[in-house]
């Protein structure tokens, strides 16, 4: 009785999932390259069937898969670069080039960033967090689009802040 119950349980849940990845939507009118320039800074996504990659200055940061829903955006971060992190850690002053030049996942990017925090007196708790929660905090944004304007309304707290790119 209780391995039924199990197996009741198990393909449930795997029903479940399946449902709702068949709901999962995606926005053909993102696909495409959309780049916006902010005090100097450029910005770029590039959306490609439910596929995503985000880069800064034209270093690759992050990517990972998103869906739509209701006017948002769901980003899913999956991967990080290790040419943006190797970036963000010489800017801090701190000698990091441990990551090699391509795709690196968050275990990856843990282990290798682990050792030079707990060094610095964080705890691993916080470092895990940290990288996951920069990595991985799965965002959903409002946006709009039409054939060249993309509009991506961002929220922390109390502030929002829009970003406006255009289709190259």
């Amino acid at each position: 009785m209780i391995l039924k119950f199990k197996m009741l349980i198990i393909a449930l849940s795997f029903g479940f999932v399946v449902i709702g990845s068949l709901f999962a939507q995606t926005d053909n009118r993102l696909n495409g390259r959309w780049i916006t320039v902010q005090d100097d800074i450029t910005m770029e996504y590039r959306f490609n069937n439910g596929n995503f990659e985000d880069s800064t200055n034209g270093l690759s940061y992050r990517r990972g898969t998103y869906t739509v829903s209701n006017g948002n955006i769901n980003l899913n971060y999956t991967h990080m670069h290790g040419d943006s992190f190797n970036f963000i850690f010489n800017e801090l002053g701190i000698s990091f080039s441990k990551l090699d030049s391509k795709w690196h996942t968050l275990n990856e990017v843990i282990l290798a960033v682990r050792p030079i925090f707990i060094g610095l007196g964080f705890s691993e708790r916080d470092v895990n967090n940290a990288i996951h929660s920069m990595m991985t905090s799965n965002q959903s944004v409002p946006y709009s689009v039409d054939t060249n304007t993309l509009i991506l309304t961002f929220s922390e707290g109390n502030e929002r802040t829009v970003l406006i790119f255009n289709k190259r």
